[in-house]
């Protein structure tokens, strides 16, 4: 490292930082730079995201292992994370054609090819009018029976046209009659261009329907075909990355709890790097965070599909056990697919779990990326009977559920801070590299993001709407939490344009090493704001700043609650009592949740001693009046 550089924060032993990012498909490619910069300052403890936020997230775990294992050369993970948008940007050696490494990890299969070139040849175009041309072209090669059937139909229907057109010329007898000759030619060209893209888009639509069947809803599977010498795929690379970054060899992947049994020398006993993703379940309605911490099933036949061969021999050897073989086990041995012995094996323990299956579950964009299959057991009445069986869940991206986890690592009294990186494409054209970062501004509060639904007589204003509800369904719980005092002031935009990032899977090298600059550029804010010079006040360090709201945030929460729980303790017509319940004679509830009689008074005690605090705090004490604005609320709520 050159001698001008800042020094390794574990060299300082006490400097810590959460990290959570956005997902954002190809936007990803700003974070390893963010990263990379940020760990010339912080060690990172909590590491999460959703999509390709949990690329990026499972990479920084990666290195931090590598710096908190290996005392020689710490930096080498984060190094080559900082180098990372120049590889991106080249063709890669071996490749056949001449795209960026970048879009070569979306490796579509034989089977999906043709659809994915249809993709590919609508993207990074300037215009609607573009991208529908060259949509067309690429359909047309895609599916080239479409285009014979028409030009036969063409040439069938002109036959007589042009013989008649053909006898009106040599006396000119009939203006009329020539004029109608053309004008029909231009009608019958017109309906055939027309027939042909109708068939060609019914062809295409059948087909999309077999691959999204066969392929578990994803052009591609992260994985290349056996035999293939094209550059390893998505999941492929990104395996190799996350074990060459954390110094482990191929055989025994990277796990969750590799991560965890890291031990800072400033915090002995406590958890090291914590690493959380975000999935989706759709069959199940609901967010994953992963490692997920309920016993589930794969079909190894359909993992070795997703990943390659040492992580599911892993995931073999490594089951969750139950002390005791449970009726889910047995169901699992007899399981049958298609009518073949296919048995079902227990996902590993969370420990257990490797990261780069945790990463790709996060990152399955619909339609682009395949999903992944999982089971659950599960009971269905069958007439008079409950039958077990194994319920089939459907694993799709996180950032369809969360897109912007920031919640994740959230507590109420931080001892460090958790930075949060969100993208976002409204960058015009030509704009300095000033204007790609958008640090928060302290005090100022987030109104959200903006769905604009336009007023007009025509069917962009359809359009318009449908797009705000889908934003809004996809966004509104991140989004509120963004807006929130004390996660407002840590989020930090990163800003890029239309042409660059999301779908934008063709870019070019320089598009994505100017993406990769603005990932330095929000590092660098983000340390000048909470790391500021020796010496500055209290008032102009974003740090304390931020303890200072989340302690004015807490107060009034803390005391409303305590005020409702001190009221529900007490005696009412409900009766047994809440004291009766934890400490009378014998169980309310029987085995339900059932507590022994020490554990019941200790719960009384805990309860009792809660209330009695709320009752310290003088009447005339106000919280409320100066607190951050908008107040949030203390509750149970469900954990995913």
């Amino acid at each position: 490292m050159p001698a001008d550089a800042p020094p390794n924060p574990a060299d300082l032993g006490h400097v810590f930082c959460d990290l959570v990012m956005k997902g954002g498909i190809t936007s990803g490619v700003v974070y390893p730079s963010a990263i990379a910069r940020l760990a010339q300052r912080y060690q990172l403890r909590n590491i999460g995201g959703a999509s390709a936020g949990a690329i990026a997230a499972g990479a920084a775990a990666a290195a931090e292992y590598w710096r908190q294992t290996h005392a020689t050369n710490p930096m080498a993970g984060f190094d080559r994370l900082a180098g990372l948008g120049g590889e991106l940007g080249r063709t890669p050696t071996g490749a056949t054609s001449k795209h960026s490494r970048l879009f070569t990890l979306f490796a579509p299969t034989p089977l999906s090819r043709p659809l994915f070139a249809v993709l590919t040849g609508m993207l990074n175009r300037t215009s609607w009018a573009a991208r529908f041309g060259y949509g067309v072209l690429a359909l047309l090669r895609a599916f080239p029976g479409a285009l014979l059937i028409g030009l036969g139909v063409w040439a069938l229907a002109l036959v007589p046209v042009v013989a008649g057109f053909a006898g009106e010329i040599p006396s000119l007898r009939s203006a009329t009659g020539v004029l109608a000759s053309v004008v029909t030619v231009v009608a019958v060209t017109a309906f055939t261009a027309a027939t042909v893209l109708a068939v060609a888009l019914y062809r295409s639509l059948r087909y999309f329907a077999r691959v999204m069947y066969e392929q578990e809803f994803g052009l591609c599977t992260g994985m290349r075909e056996p035999g293939s010498t094209e550059p390893a795929a998505l999941t492929e690379w990104l395996y190799q990355l996350f074990q060459t970054i954390a110094g482990k060899g191929m055989e025994a992947p990277l796990t969750f709890g590799d991560l965890r049994r890291v031990a800072f020398k400033e915090s002995p006993g406590q958890d090291g790097i914590v690493l959380r993703v975000m999935t989706t379940c759709l069959t199940a309605g609901r967010p994953y965070t992963l490692p997920i911490e309920e016993r589930l099933f794969y079909d190894p036949v359909d993992l070795h599909r997703f990943f390659p061969r040492e992580v599911v021999e892993w995931m073999k050897a490594h089951p969750w056990a139950h002390a005791s073989e449970s009726d889910a086990d047995k169901l699992a041995r007899a399981h049958t697919e298609g009518g073949l012995s296919r048995p079902l094996l227990p996902i590993p323990a969370p420990d257990d779990f490797p990261v780069i299956v945790g990463v790709r579950m996060s990152l399955s964009f619909p339609i682009l990326l395949s999903a992944l299959p999982l089971y659950r057991f599960a009971v269905q009445k069958s007439g008079d009977d409950w039958v077990p069986y194994f319920e089939r869940l459907c694993f799709t991206d996180g950032g369809v559920c969360s897109n912007l986890p920031i919640h994740l690592f959230d507590s109420p009294l931080p001892s460090w801070p958790t930075f949060a990186i969100t993208l976002k494409d409204d960058l015009p054209e030509k704009s300095p590299d000033s204007d790609r970062v958008l640090p928060p501004h302290r005090g100022r509060s987030y109104q959200g993001d903006q769905y604009t639904i336009l007023r007009e007589p025509n069917l962009n204003a359809t359009v318009s709407f449908l797009a705000a509800m889908l934003n809004t369904m996809q966004n509104w719980r991140d989004m509120l939490q963004r807006a929130a005092p004390g996660s407002r002031e840590r989020v930090f935009t990163v800003r890029h344009t239309k042409e660059e990032g999301g779908l934008n899977l063709d870019m070019q090298s320089g598009a994505i090493e100017l993406m990769a600059r603005s990932g330095q550029l929000a590092a660098d804010e983000i340390t000048a704001a909470f790391l500021p010079p020796v010496g500055t006040k209290a008032a102009d360090d974003d740090w304390q700043y931020h303890r200072w709201v989340r302690l004015r945030l807490l107060l009034p929460l803390l005391r409303d609650f305590l005020g409702q729980l001190d009221a529900g303790i007490k005696p009412s017509a409900a009766q047994p009592s809440i004291e009766q319940f934890l400490t009378g004679s014998q169980a309310p509830m029987g085995r339900s949740y059932e507590l022994n009689r020490a554990s019941g008074a200790g719960g009384w005690t805990l309860l009792d001693e809660l209330a009695k605090s709320s009752q310290g705090v003088a009447p005339q004490v106000d919280f409320e009046r100066t607190a951050p604005r908008p107040q949030g609320t203390l509750r149970v709520t469900p954990t995913f």
